[in-house]
Formats: structure tokens, sequence, C-alpha cells
């Protein structure tokens, strides 16, 4: 697996280190929810996010400016980033490389660098306040006028691009922003991009799987709308209520419905069951609903005491025509996850089986949504689960 190190060269982090791993985004920024949160001056609330792919590193400028071998990279801008190459961001100093590396050149220049800035700063400072004060006074007062009035000037142009501009706030903007997204959607995906109160885009909806939300999200800050993203991975929230539905031994087989709903492809034996597998899908990120449907009771069931405490073996009903017979109680509790790396079966005890494996002396020959095939010497069976 590949693996990187974040190295700080400077500034209040300087020596720490933070592993970054392949596929997930590490932003650098002063904000709390940052997964590096630095204190230093220049450092904006979301300053630049590394992302550590199979071919190499990419750094992306998000709120802040970066500085790469003299050449500085502005918000919006994404760039691939050589290993042991140092980027200044803000008034520190990071680099990425192997862990264990030697970091002591780096660390050396990242500290001349900053000695010599300042040393030029300090000179030009008195050199300039030396020569102000020399001047005759009229000279001094044209002088001092001229850099007030150039101030404000600057001021005023700093506000004025503060201030949404009204391209930005305009419908035809927002409708040339749909048109980007529908031609970067994923196929099958529910995605809307629409404009908050405060002005700023923002995007939010459903993708199929986790691949395609990362493709998404670099696709976001590589575009020049950069929208406020709130997506969510279909296959995440899937496989999320199906893991805490097993650990409980809920039987729900999850199926994504559309609009952010998950529901159960079987019916639920107990209400009690159902009260349960809605409180955790409330605990899933990204699901608005749980639709869960609860047996209905049947008039005249008769209950009978056991007679012998021998265990019950399967019943194995008489061959269909096509060759096929049904067990109507198979001694294990079975549920079918089903997902994008494949199709599982999974007991009660959590053991997971995939076709051609033995489960209970039948061997899987398939896995369907509702019912799994089995054979043993010769002769197929099905077991339709939710029922077993």
């Amino acid at each position: 697996m590949i693996q990187k190190t974040l190295r700080i060269l400077s500034g209040f982090n300087q020596g720490a280190e933070i592993s970054l791993e392949l596929g997930v985004p590490f932003i650098l920024g002063c904000q709390s929810d940052c997964s590096l949160v630095l204190v230093d001056e220049g450092i904006e609330a979301q300053h630049c996010q590394l992302l550590l792919t199979v071919a190499g590193l990419i750094c992306t400028a998000l709120n802040g400016s970066l500085t790469l071998q003299d050449k500085e990279l502005t918000p919006s801008e994404t760039v691939k980033v050589a290993y042991m190459q140092s980027v200044r961001c803000g008034s520190i100093d990071f680099v990425v490389g192997d862990k264990g590396a030697d970091w002591t050149q780096l660390q050396t220049d990242s500290a001349v660098a900053a000695l010599m800035a300042n040393n030029k700063s300090g000179r030009s400072w008195r050199s300039g306040f030396s020569e102000l004060v020399s001047m005759p006074r009229w000279k001094r007062n044209v002088v001092l006028g001229g850099g007030a009035i150039g101030f404000l000037a600057v001021m005023g142009i700093a506000y004025a691009a503060m201030l949404p501009s009204s391209a930005y706030m305009s419908q035809s903007y927002l409708t040339e922003a749909r048109l980007w997204l529908k031609s970067i959607a994923p196929a099958g995906s529910e995605l809307r991009i629409e404009r908050t109160q405060s002005g700023e885009l923002a995007l939010s909806g459903y993708v199929g799987s986790n691949y395609q939300n990362e493709l998404l999200t670099m696709a976001v800050h590589n575009s020049t709308y950069h929208p406020k993203i709130e997506v969510y991975s279909v296959e995440q929230m899937v496989s999320s209520l199906s893991r805490l539905a097993n650990l409980e031994n809920l039987p729900c087989i999850v199926n994504y419905r559309g609009a952010g709903r998950l529901g159960c492809n079987n019916e639920i034996d107990e209400q009690a069951q159902a009260v349960r597998l809605q409180v955790l899908a409330r605990q899933v990120v990204g699901v608005k609903a749980l639709e869960a449907r609860v047996r209905p009771e049947q008039a005249g069931d008769v209950v009978t005491p056991e007679i012998s405490p021998v265990p019950e073996t399967p019943r194995v009903a008489p061959p269909a025509s096509a060759g096929i017979g049904t067990i109507a109680n198979f001694p294990r509790k079975l549920s079918i996850l089903m997902s994008k790396r494949g199709r599982y079966v999974i007991d009660s005890s959590g053991l997971k089986f995939s076709e051609g494996d033995v489960v209970d002396g039948f061997a899987l020959v398939a896995i369907e949504i509702d019912q799994v095939e089995l054979e043993r010497n010769g002769q197929r069976f099905l077991v339709r689960i939710g029922n077993n």
C-alpha cells in the first residue's frame, strides 16, 4: 500500500510528521475541522488539500495561495508535486516524502530562506524611513499624502472585490453551473446545484459509489464554480446500515430506493425489529428515511410445543418441475449483502459466504436478490431469505 509522510519544516508545528493515506484527501488550514490545524500567520480557513494517488501527490490550493520553487499556486489551481519538494503555505513550509527520510537539509534551507526574508524586509523598512525623515517638509507631506491616497484606493478595490459580482449572482451563472454539473455527473447519480441564502453555490445529492464521490470532489476543486459540497455515496450508506443490522442480528436486506431513502427488501418479523432498524438508519450519514415492512400476522396460526429436544432437520420439499427443491427451515438465519465488489450471504454470527463456498454441507451455487441456490449430492435447492 502506498503511504507517505507529511513533514512540517517551519512554524509552530515544526518537526511534526503526519501519515498520508492513498486516496484520502488531507486538508491543511486554521479551521477546526481540517485534517491538520495550523495556527501560523497567513494560514487560511482551508488553505490547501493534498491527495495521495497512484500517479503521485496532487496538491490543490483552496482558500489560500502556495509557492513551489518560486511558482505561485493561486486558489482553485491544482498541480502535481514531486516528493521531497518543499511547499510554502502561508508562513510555513512543508514537504511530503517517505517515512524516515532525511529532512535535515530541507529543514536548514527553510530556516535560511525565512531569515533572509526577515532581514531583507527589515533593511528595506529602515532605509525607507531614514530617507523619509531626511526629506524637506513640503516633500515629505507630498509623499505621505500620496501614500494615503494610494492606500485608500487599494482598500476600495479590495472591498469591491469582496462584493459578489453581478455576473456571479445572476441566474445565467447558476444555469451555467448546472450545465457544468450535468457534464461531470456520474451515470445514475442524483445531484443538484442551488444557490444558498448567502449567495454561494451548493452541490448536494447522491452518487452510486465511493469512487464516484472522490472523482466528483476532484472535479469540483478543479472547476471555476467551487460550490459547497454535500454529496453522499449510496454504497457507503447501504454497507453501513447492513453492518449495523448484522451486528444486532436484525434481518434487513438493505437496498437503495432513491432520494436518500433506504429500504429492507424483505419483510420484518416483529414491529420492535423494524423500530430498531429505523433508529440504526438515523445513525448513518446521508440517510433520510428507512422503509421497513412488518410481516402481517397470519390468522388462525397454531403453535404446538416441541415434543423432542432433538434439533429439527431441514425439511426439503419435493423438487419443482425445473428439478429444484426448496428448504423451508434452513438451520442458519441468512441475509444477503450486495455491493460494488459482489454478492455475499451473511449468517446471524456475521460469517460471510460467496458463491462456491460450502454452508452446512450445501454448496452455495447462486445468490439472488431474495433467495440463494444451494446444491448437495447433485440436487439443487432454493432458500428464500426472510423465510428461513
